[in-house]
């Protein structure tokens, strides 16, 4: 008998007849859950899932210091993180990764898992963090959720996960497809694509060897969510010829999903076969598309006007709040008494690169955190003044960049947080209430979680007004505004969170 339903298996001493008896029917609804899973009934699964921990909670009261007892809680959470968020209720899935967390950390603190290395432990705790990210922002902390995703890649990263041997390649690539979503919703779309993109690399260039694994299904899964988030972006980017990839790997692996008689995975194909109709006809080969629009709408007839309307928000959004890349270009043309440095660059993804950076630690290194976060930070103060939307995507990345590095403890946002911070809630206080007064449903979530870090912001501002009274008004004003995003009643249409 095994406990541990995530990579490390290992053996069990011999069970009392009640524990065993126990044990097993954790495995029956575990067994439950894998099925629904499989035929993507998150609810199911949901309810399945949450017999097993009920179960798994009651031997770990038992035996509190057996470290597989946790282990069971942890691999049980883990798969209620995911049935939780997909059937759209957040807070449970961000409750259920905080619970499977302190699981893991207490499997760590008993001498980890039987026959696992630190590595295991460090990739178990990727997984929740990507899977967490995606709790976060659906449940509107967009900000952590964006640091969330950074994290769970930089844990897979560092365990040298971008070789096969390494034994992590597979779950590195299901982690960015997993965050990828988080990134071309709330963060920069062209960081978005290159995360997607390099996922699809991965699975494309290993592909053989991954299908030969038993979770094989999984990721066939996550890389064709992979291709459509792609797709979507090149799309919305220009970038007829990327989008038109995607799209096709987006329509190979739904073909190879199909099974006859299981409506997910027809509709799923059909609007597959509706993607790769409209980049197509984007790239100028309407005469080529007929044929797979005729076959989309055969299975289901809905199919096309969904897939437009799914690619629609993005495309929006990236008007409304362009690139980083348009954005940098923009404020140099602007802001000609500026000079913004080349370092700058280094946060910017190229969707054509071989070898991406993966993240925002990864393309701003530590020390120089607070640096960049100011020069964008002041970029953007200036150019919101100026009513330029250019602004607010130096103001978005700014946040991040700065919240990164007071997430990393880096010394200058602790000696030095009279002037960064200062910087930092006159651009969140901008960008707030412009999202707020102007911004449209695609982006108008984002207010209430700038606001939000704006109150922490000014908060640790609060004892160094007495020395610096320009700080005192800040304070007010930020406070005030704030405040007013905040109280706003939601409005309808508006995305969760």
């Amino acid at each position: 008998m095994v406990w541990g339903r995530r990579k490390a298996q290992h053996p069990q001493q011999p069970a009392a007849p009640r524990e065993r008896d126990l044990v097993e029917r954790m495995f029956e609804w575990h067994d439950r859950a894998d099925l629904a899973v499989a035929v993507e009934d998150f609810a199911a699964a949901r309810t399945a899932q949450t017999l097993a921990l009920d179960i798994a909670t009651a031997l770990a009261a038992r035996t509190p210091d057996d470290v597989r007892a946790w282990q069971a809680i942890a691999a049980t959470r883990y798969a209620l993180i995911e049935s939780c968020a997909r059937t759209g209720d957040f807070a449970a899935a961000l409750e259920s990764a905080d619970a499977c967390l302190a699981a893991y950390a207490k499997v760590a603190e008993s001498g980890g898992t039987p026959g696992a290395s630190g590595a295991e432990t460090t990739a178990l705790t990727a997984d929740v963090r990507a899977r967490r990210a995606v709790a976060l922002a659906g449940n509107g902390q967009i900000t952590a959720a964006l640091l969330e995703a950074d994290e769970a890649v930089c844990m897979y990263v560092g365990l040298g996960a971008e070789d096969w041997e390494s034994g992590c390649l597979p779950d590195l690539a299901r982690v960015l497809s997993t965050v990828a979503p988080v990134r071309a919703r709330y963060g920069e779309p062209d960081h978005a694509a290159a995360t997607a993109d390099y996922a699809i690399r991965l699975y494309v260039e290993n592909a053989a060897r991954i299908n030969r694994r038993p979770d094989a299904p999984t990721h066939a899964r996550c890389l064709f969510e992979a291709a459509q988030i792609a797709s979507d972006l090149h799309a919305a980017a220009g970038r007829t010829d990327l989008a038109l990839s995607a799209a096709n790997v987006g329509r190979q692996t739904a073909a190879a999903r199909r099974i006859d008689g299981f409506v997910r995975r027809e509709q799923a194909y059909a609007g597959a076969l509706a993607r790769y109709t409209i980049r197509l006809t984007e790239d100028g080969k309407s005469d080529e598309s007929e044929a797979f629009l005729a076959e989309s709408c055969a299975i289901d007839p809905g199919a096309y006007a969904r897939v437009a309307a799914e690619a629609y928000p993005l495309a929006r959004a990236r008007v409304e709040v362009p690139s980083l890349a348009d954005a940098l270009r923009a404020a140099q043309a602007m802001l000609r008494d500026v000079e913004l440095p080349e370092l700058l660059d280094g946060l910017l993804a190229d969707p054509w690169s071989v070898q991406p950076s993966l993240s925002v630690p990864d393309r701003c290194p530590a020390d120089v955190a607070p640096g960049i976060a100011e020069t964008l930070a002041a970029a953007a103060v200036r150019m919101l003044g100026e009513g330029d939307p250019h602004g607010l995507r130096l103001c978005l990345e700014a946040n991040v960049v700065f919240a990164g590095a007071a997430a990393r403890e880096v010394p200058a946002m602790r000696h030095d947080f009279a002037a960064y911070g200062s910087l930092w809630a006159q651009a969140l206080a901008m960008a707030a209430w412009r999202l707020h007064e102007t911004g449209s449903e695609a982006v108008r979530w984002y207010a209430a979680d700038l606001a939000a870090w704006l109150l922490g912001v000014l908060d640790r501002l609060a004892p160094l007004a007495a020395a610096q009274p320009d700080i005192t008004e800040l304070i007010r004003v930020g406070t005030t505004v704030a405040r007013s995003v905040l109280d706003a009643k939601p409005r309808e249409g508006e995305p969760a969170g």
